[in-house]
């Protein structure tokens, strides 16, 4: 299975998984988990920062 960046900053990471969906990695690059959109997983990364980190985080 193939994974690649999709998307990143330095507010966290995406990764495309094939036939999976998107993996989510927070701001200090911690998995949080798959989502099946890239929207999806930017919600995750900016949920998990906050309640990580108490870190707001913008797009």
């Amino acid at each position: 299975m193939a994974v690649w960046k999709a998307e990143e900053n330095e507010n966290g990471s995406v990764d495309r998984v094939d036939g999976a969906g998107f993996d989510a990695w927070d701001m200090n690059g911690q998995y949080i988990g798959i989502a099946s959109t890239v929207a999806q997983a930017w919600a995750m990364i900016h949920q998990a920062n906050f309640e990580r980190y108490g870190a707001e985080t913008g797009e």
